[in-house]
């Protein structure tokens, strides 16, 4: 993570998506990028059958309209973060399409997200368009639950499925570790400890540690209950665990951990951030 320079921040002008934009401005702040705020509208198909003057003097005004709640965005959060430079972009289409199209357009090295905060119970949904979009992008995703407030990572869980793209992921978190100055811990959810499985840790450690020089770092397996999502829930609950980190690839955990059509709703209920980095090439160690 110590490359980025730019971060998007797709917004619906919600709660939540604010939440996300505090913790993209302050994240900013301590690597000195930029951030892009962005709106995106979607035109139901009802509509693309109107009259077309009146159809683009309708999205005219809700373009205008999207614009200056961008810009009111960015003054409401210009206080706390003063030197962060701030672009503001209005497209038209659909989210993750637009996400991809605006990563390109200004090479966007890290994209965050918010969550919809289910009432009552202190949980985040993780929806569809949160889902595609980590799906469609090749890049890390950051996703913020609404309850969350910058400053407050202090033990990072990155939940390994022995990639070797893990070392990768794992010395881009490090500088994310140092600047909050907080502790990584390294597992690998494993039904039954085997010899092959602890060598496998053991090659990640050694490869990690030729990659990044950090002290404040930890290996180790932890006991698979009936799923994966079960046992890394209940352990991040057990660590009070502030920022869980995971690879992507076709296969892996990730999917695992999300499996089902990309229209379902999963419950995620840690209420903590939630880091996404896309394996390229799945190679199991």
């Amino acid at each position: 993570m110590s490359a980025f320079k730019t971060i998007l921040v797709p917004t619906d002008f919600s709660d939540n998506a604010l939440a996300a934009a505090e913790f993209a401005l302050d994240l900013a702040q301590r690597f000195q990028a930029r951030v892009v705020l962005l709106h995106v509208i979607h035109v139901p198909v009802s509509q693309i059958q109107e009259d077309a003057m009146i159809l683009i003097e309708r999205q005219n005004e809700r373009r205008a309209e999207s614009f200056q709640s961008l810009l009111a965005l960015e003054q409401a959060l210009h206080p706390r973060f003063p030197a962060v430079p701030v672009i503001k972009e209005v497209k038209q289409g659909f989210l993750a399409d637009t996400i991809q199209e605006v990563v390109e357009m200004h090479q966007v090295d890290l994209i965050v997200m918010g969550t919809k905060g289910a009432s009552g119970v202190g949980e985040v949904l993780v929806g569809s368009n949160t889902v595609r979009v980590m799906d469609t992008v090749d890049i890390p995703v950051f996703i913020i639950p609404n309850e969350y407030s910058p400053g407050k990572i202090q033990k990072i869980v990155f939940a390994s499925d022995f990639e070797w793209e893990d070392a990768d992921a794992l010395a881009d978190v490090v500088p994310l570790a140092q600047s909050y100055q907080s502790e990584i811990q390294v597992v690998h959810m494993t039904a039954a400890p085997q010899s092959s499985e602890e060598e496998r840790l053991r090659w990640l450690k050694e490869l990690a540690e030729k990659r990044f020089n950090f002290d404040q770092i930890s290996y180790k397996l932890i006991p698979k209950q009936e799923n994966n999502f079960d046992t890394i829930i209940q352990y991040l609950s057990d660590q009070h665990a502030d920022l869980v980190v995971m690879n992507a690839s076709g296969k892996n955990l990730l999917q695992r951990l999300f499996k089902g059509s990309l229209t379902h709703k999963m419950a995620y209920r840690t209420g903590i951030p939630f880091l996404v980095f896309h394996v390229k090439v799945p190679n199991k160690l």
